[in-house]
């Protein structure tokens, strides 16, 4: 490869990083839903890192106190000590949100 091409490709691979990372302002003050016909995970996300989560299916949910936290390009949700999920920005258009989810499988949310 030569180094135009090596400086052409950081450029966009830099420039895509910052669009499709979390932010503190995105989270704070938001909810964000799970886009599923059966499973139901929505967090609303308050300042100094509280969640409170509606987990489950449709039929059956429970209402969960968590916590969050952005580390490095990873939307952490926690009880505090074990990791409940880790969601990493693929792409944001409008309030439609792709994630990869951390067990690799992609997830479509709704940010309010």
């Amino acid at each position: 490869m030569s180094v135009a091409a090596a400086a052409l490709l950081g450029c966009a691979t830099d420039r895509s990083a910052k669009s499709d990372a979390w932010a503190e302002q995105d989270v704070s003050g938001h909810t964000l839903t799970l886009q599923h016909a059966m499973r139901v995970e929505s967090f609303r996300f308050a300042d100094h890192g509280d969640v409170a989560a509606e987990l489950g299916q449709k039929s059956d949910t429970a209402a969960v106190k968590l916590q969050w936290k952005i580390v490095g390009r990873r939307l952490r949700i926690s009880d505090g000590s074990l990791i409940y999920e880790e969601l990493v920005l693929v792409s944001r258009d409008g309030s439609n949100i792709l994630a990869r989810r951390g067990n690799g499988h992609l997830a479509r949310y709704r940010l309010r």
